[in-house]
């Protein structure tokens, strides 16, 4: 693998899945998952600025994953709870 190839994968794909993960775990600790989903997609954007179609295909369907495994964890409080009783 030369360096350029090794530059492409590390900031095409290493860089976006970090975010990716960064912003699940947020989602996961705050509760407000229809947020970070929304944030997600923003991770597909990034990798296609740095790598080529078929490394962005791939951090697309991780990030697809990622938002449906975020779905799908209990916990999403409604906007109403998070402001506390009146």
């Amino acid at each position: 693998m030369d360096s350029s190839r090794k530059s492409e994968v590390t900031k095409g794909v290493v860089l976006p899945l970090v975010v990716l993960v960064i912003v699940f775990a947020l989602g996961v600790g705050t509760d407000q998952h229809a947020v970070f989903v929304a944030l997600m997609a923003a991770v597909p954007m990034l990798a296609a600025v740095f790598a080529p179609m078929g490394l962005v295909v791939v951090v697309s369907a991780v990030t697809l994953v990622g938002a449906l495994a975020l779905m799908l964890v209990p916990g999403d409080s409604p906007a109403s709870d998070s402001l506390g009783d009146r």
